[in-house]
């Protein structure tokens, strides 16, 4: 699949679950805790979004590219920021726009 042609509704069912962010020498378990709609702004065929995933302290990643293991789409190269610490660990954004 496409990158341009996922949608939120791609990863909602997803929400509260792990998912596995590869990394050098094996993955990262990450929660997806949010899933948020975005302003249409683009020439996107479908409305931006932006996920939020929550990752371990012990294990941060850096701003940059890695492939997260979606188990319908299987392996999406994404774009990751790092957004900050809360309450439970490192949270990263991912935006589709």
């Amino acid at each position: 699949m496409e990158l341009d042609e996922l949608q939120p509704e791609d990863f909602e069912s997803l929400l509260g679950r792990a998912v596995s962010v590869e990394v050098p020498g094996g993955t990262v378990d990450c929660e997806l805790t949010e899933v948020r709609r975005l302003p249409a702004h683009s020439l996107r065929v479908h409305p931006p979004f932006a996920l939020i995933l929550r990752g371990p302290r012990d294990r941060p990643l850096a701003q940059g590219m890695y492939a997260l293991l979606h188990p319908e789409h299987g392996r999406l190269q994404l774009f990751v920021v790092p957004v900050g610490p809360d309450r439970a660990g490192l949270c990263y954004e991912i935006t589709f726009n």
